[in-house]
């Protein structure tokens, strides 16, 4: 390829300068130049991509890692190297993840208390945030961008409870019975039986409903077969322990951090984001990321969002 070794590490050094960073770069094919470029303190590297020569030249982002320096100076500092060696767009496949507290200077892998990782996708999180990802925020789009945002904005308006009954129709005896929302609290209370808070749950519904696709019409039939003792228990037998367990933490999370799932999507992770900026506690934060991991499964399958990005260089 036209482009030489020397003259990627001439304009990689302006933003990413040694010693105080470590670049390694090499020629793994006849058109492509790979880069890794660590920190001294991260064990990965904070930045790898290469440099493609196809009809044009363009760079594929393979990984960005936080370390000393932030996301957002790594996004500008390679958008600077692209223009500079005079490629078309940056591309890159979005894999980000909240996987570490942020305020400490090791990573701090998170586990729930089953033992898995409780990793977050981040382009999720702040889609259902701010109504897009955090790549988005930088310019990078798919190419069907144009069908994501409103499919996203009606996600977004959407009730969470809504949202929530149509991840788990099939097992809504199963929430029903340990998952019922106290009205006057504002707490998600662990009833199981009691009249009393079917009773709050209904009003809470025939109020807060925006629903059009019957899901709480649904669960008011439900709850209707719970107070005449006829819903069908085998449902809740069928379910694994720990699917019962992720499904109750889902709403007991909301509960103790006073929030209700009767609030839209869009308010519902405007008030977790809050909770979560005041988190100073190593162990009070490990236990909100690993119990917001079970509130982002929710959507997992619910938004629509291609995850191959390019970024037009201007």
């Amino acid at each position: 390829m036209e482009l030489t070794i020397e003259e990627v590490k001439s304009v990689v050094f302006i933003k990413f300068p040694v010693p105080k960073y470590i670049v390694k770069i090499e020629q793994i094919k006849e058109n492509t130049i790979k880069v890794n470029i660590y920190e001294k303190e991260c064990y990965k590297p904070i930045l790898t991509f290469e440099i493609i020569k196809l009809t044009y030249l363009f760079i594929e982002i393979d990984a960005i890692n936080k370390c000393n320096i932030n996301g957002n100076t790594i996004i500008k500092h390679i958008k600077f190297i692209g223009k500079e060696l005079g490629c078309v767009n940056l591309r890159l496949e979005d894999q980000s993840t909240i996987y570490q507290i942020d305020n400490t200077k090791f990573t701090l892998y998170l586990y729930d208390i089953l033992g898995e990782k409780c990793t977050i996708p981040l382009s999720y999180y702040k889609i259902l945030l701010n109504g897009e990802s955090w790549y988005n925020k930088y310019g990078f789009t798919s190419d069907e961008v144009e069908i994501e945002k409103p499919k996203w904005a009606l996600l977004r308006k959407e009730q969470f409870m809504n949202v929530y009954l149509r991840y788990k129709n099939k097992n809504i005896e199963e929430f029903l019975s340990y998952s019922l929302y106290d009205k006057r609290t504002k707490r998600i209370k662990s009833m199981i039986g009691n009249n009393k808070y079917t009773k709050i749950m209904r009003n809470n519904m025939y109020q807060h409903s925006t629903n059009s696709t019957g899901e709480n019409e649904r669960t008011l039939m439900n709850l209707k077969k719970i107070n005449q003792g006829s819903y069908d228990k085998s449902l809740v037998k069928k379910t694994t322990r720990k699917n019962n367990l992720l499904q109750k933490k889902m709403l007991l999370f909301l509960g103790e951090n006073d929030i209700s799932p009767f609030l839209s999507v869009k308010k519902v992770f405007e008030l977790i984001d809050k909770k979560r900026q005041l988190l100073d506690d190593i162990e009070e934060a490990k236990k909100f990321y690993c119990e917001l991991s079970n509130i982002i499964k929710i959507f997992e399958n619910q938004i629509y969002y291609q995850n191959y990005l390019h970024y037009t260089i201007k």
